[in-house]
């Protein structure tokens, strides 16, 4: 499931939004279950979307994990 959200590139702010939360939904409950490479480039993901998704929605995202 990550390496599908890892192949899309988000073409807009909204795209950017959705990605970053499911990425941090995946990390969050399926860390543990995932292989280093996956959780690596799901983090790199997250460094690189950081820009474009707002800050009210990284804290929400952060107080639901």
């Amino acid at each position: 499931m990550i390496a599908t959200i890892l192949r899309r590139t988000p073409g807009d702010r909204r795209a950017s939004v959705a990605a970053w939360r499911q990425l941090t939904d995946i990390l969050a409950q399926r860390g543990n279950r995932l292989n280093e490479d996956d959780i690596r480039r799901g983090l790199r993901a997250l460094a690189v979307l950081r820009a474009d998704v707002p800050e009210q929605v990284r804290r929400d995202c952060a107080e639901s994990v």
